[in-house]
């Protein structure tokens, strides 16, 4: 996954490197966008809210994204990496883009625990569709994303279950990017209840660092 990352970041800024609509520009960021596409974490926002229109939605929205992608290049931060960039693009912003245009009226069927509720796109983009879907959507804000890269101690890195590489902080960044339990159960080979538990005290443990990033 890091080579993946590296490999990704370095097409990103040698795409910034050349002028505006350049042979060279173009060139690599049709292998960026390739490489996008192909990656396992790209993500796929809301799954199960649109039954019969989910795929022409998703491929509307990724379209949205290439192009964004190729016409916005100067809009990456390298202090980020791409996927995470890119995965915020298309949950909170071309995902949404995408439903309004196809379906202006259609409304979701979104699950609580409760019950069953209906609502309309605005859900979507006020966040409503996060709270009754936790499942669905990360609990991590993006902001809070921030203070994990940052981490100037190192101890979202340090804090982890019984296997190092499944820190706090990789399993942050997947929930984040939009990974379910059972596929970030799957890729650390823990169980669901280990992963989940050890987050959510975790996400506690760190309620006061979180507190203080946001507020400075």
């Amino acid at each position: 996954m890091q080579e993946f990352d590296a490999r990704l970041k370095k097409l990103a800024l040698e795409a910034q490197q050349h002028p505006p609509k350049s042979r060279n520009r173009q060139k690599v960021l049709s292998q960026l966008v390739t490489e996008i596409q192909s990656a396992r974490n790209l993500v796929r926002p809301f799954r199960g809210t649109f039954r019969h229109h989910y795929r022409e939605i998703y491929e509307e929205a990724k379209h949205r994204l290439f192009c964004h992608i190729c016409e916005k290049i100067e809009q990456y931060d390298p202090k980020r990496e791409v996927m995470q960039w890119v995965n915020f693009l298309l949950r909170k912003r071309f995902f949404v883009e995408a439903c309004r245009e196809k379906f202006p009226q259609y409304r979701v069927k979104a699950k609580t625990q409760e019950e069953t509720k209906w609502v309309n796109l605005d859900a979507l983009e006020e966040g409503q569709l996060s709270l009754m879907m936790p499942q669905e959507t990360p609990s991590l804000s993006e902001e809070i994303l921030q203070c994990l890269e940052e981490d100037p101690e190192g101890l979202f890195k340090q804090t982890y279950t019984i296997k190092p590489e499944a820190s706090f902080y990789a399993i942050a960044q997947r929930r984040l990017n939009g990974y379910r339990w059972n596929e970030i159960s799957a890729e650390f080979d823990l169980p669901v209840s280990t992963l989940s538990s050890f987050y959510l005290r975790a996400q506690t443990k760190f309620a006061s660092k979180f507190q203080e990033y946001l507020s400075s």
